[in-house]
């Protein structure tokens, strides 16, 4: 479990947080962003310093929004489901991309039907490369180090 300590009531936040281990549950606390929420760049810090370095995030509109404008996934996928809900939650939230011409964009989509679905799964573009480049930084590191 990852979590932001509460600025009201931090002795009950306590006692939650040791509950929560004694029966198995690694909590993890992180810091908070302007907003209150968790600091997501910060809580990949804490999820890779706990060895965890792939990521499912599933959740509502507020969290899909703050990963998208933050820029911190490589992956996503979406299910296209053959229904209309008429007026419901919003999928995303405003980020900010007043043109077209700066919406996110994807590379190495593909497409996969699932029963009568569609599951749209892509990566953040420009992601390859930046792995790339982090892939040969570690190498040239590496025979720097060596030689």
């Amino acid at each position: 479990m990852l979590t932001v300590p509460p600025k009201k009531f931090p002795e009950t936040f306590a006692e939650a947080k040791k509950s929560l281990e004694a029966q198995g549950v690694t909590v993890a606390v992180t810091a908070a962003d302007p907003s209150g929420r968790v600091d997501l760049a910060a809580a990949l810090k804490v999820l890779a310093g706990l060895g965890i370095h792939s990521l499912f995030v599933e959740g509502g509109s507020g969290l899909l929004t703050s990963f998208l404008k933050s820029g911190l996934y490589d992956r996503f996928s979406a299910f296209i489901a053959p229904i209309i809900l008429g007026t419901g939650v919003d999928a995303a939230g405003d980020l900010g991309i007043p043109l077209v011409n700066q919406a996110l964009s994807f590379e190495g989509v593909r497409w996969v039907r699932i029963g009568d679905q569609q599951l749209f799964d892509a990566y953040r573009y420009g992601w390859l490369e930046e792995l790339k480049s982090k892939i040969q930084l570690q190498e040239d590191e590496y025979v720097y180090r060596t030689c």
